[in-house]
């Protein structure tokens, strides 16, 4: 879980401190793993769990980064005693790993949990957090984000564990491949297109969408959205992609200025209730769309034309075509 609120500091919480520890790159990693719910569940770092266990209430132990240093449940990291970046004052986090007054934090992790609980994991940050901040969801269990407005989001889901996420804003970039599955509620991308890569038997849902996206999906995975407003849309689908947008509740909810299609194999696009001021369409082998809603004008249609379906083809005059 990922939060943001009124404090200065970034603090990461969980209920079994001694599953969780900071590397001397910054990353925050799962290196124990206790009980879970009835089943069978295998982590990133390959654990199988087997049997079920009492749900977590709330994250108990912490990791807390400040200026004075970096604490697991209450015991401070050691840091190299030769400064690496010498005049450097506070914390600093970067690619070569974390510093405290230019010395470098060593690894380190807290006292050794009882596994009674499913591990909880929540970072707290400022509300004008403004880093970078990448999310890798590998295991079986679902996470939630909450809202993400300041900085750039990288997000990765290969596990069948849900990823869940709120309101997203700002530059982000979206992978989810194997099993992965992820659920936004609202992204907002700006003048910066937001890349989408799908691979496997993934399946992306956005709610809400605005701005810029270029899709790129292969296997059988899926993208689907509901509502929103965008200016460039590009999608390519492979093997047996599909996307499906639009919400048969919400009369031409979904609008595209720009929607460009390609499609080979199998694949499918599919948009219902969808205003779509220019459409470019190209296909081959067995790829088909079909759009239902508005088509104001077809720029470009090339390939196996046959597979593309517009009930309603307006053209640049506003008069419905045939």
């Amino acid at each position: 879980m990922l939060t943001h609120e009124a404090r200065n500091d970034i603090e990461i919480r969980v209920n079994y401190p001694r599953h969780w520890q900071v590397d001397d790159r910054g990353q925050i990693v799962q290196t124990v793993v206790a009980k879970c719910y009835r089943g069978v569940y295998r982590t990133q770092n390959h654990h199988t769990l087997v049997g079920q266990g009492t749900v977590a209430e709330g994250p108990g132990g912490s990791i807390s980064m400040v200026s004075s240093g970096i604490y697991i449940d209450g015991k401070k990291l050691l840091v190299e005693k030769k400064a690496v970046k010498k005049g450097v004052k506070g914390l600093e986090m970067n690619g070569e790993g974390i510093f405290i007054d230019g010395h470098r934090v060593q690894n380190g992790s807290g006292r050794k949990g009882s596994d009674n609980e499913v591990d909880c994991v929540q970072v707290l940050v400022p509300e004008n957090y403004s880093g970078v901040v990448a999310l890798n969801w590998r295991g079986t269990l679902p996470a939630h984000v909450d809202n993400w407005a300041s900085g750039a989001l990288n997000i990765v889901s290969s596990g069948s564990g849900e990823l869940e996420l709120g309101d997203v804003s700002g530059d982000c970039s979206i992978t989810a491949t194997e099993n992965g599955r992820m659920r936004l509620g609202k992204l907002s991308t700006g003048t910066k297109a937001c890349p989408i890569k799908l691979d496997g038997s993934a399946q992306v849902t956005i709610k809400d969408i605005h701005g810029n996206i270029d899709v790129a999906a292969g296997g059988q995975s899926q993208l689907e959205t509901n509502t929103g407003d965008m200016n460039n849309f590009n999608v390519v689908l492979n093997n047996q992609a599909k996307f499906k947008g639009g919400d048969t509740s919400v009369p031409l909810g979904l609008s595209v200025k720009n929607l460009t299609v390609k499609l080979s194999e199998q694949s499918h696009a599919e948009a219902i209730e969808t205003k779509i001021e220019n459409l470019k369409y190209q296909s081959s082998g067995g790829g088909t769309a079909r759009f239902y809603g508005q088509v104001v004008s077809l720029e470009e249609a090339t390939g196996s034309q046959g597979g593309l379906t517009i009930p309603r083809y307006y053209g640049k005059d506003n008069s419905q075509q045939q």
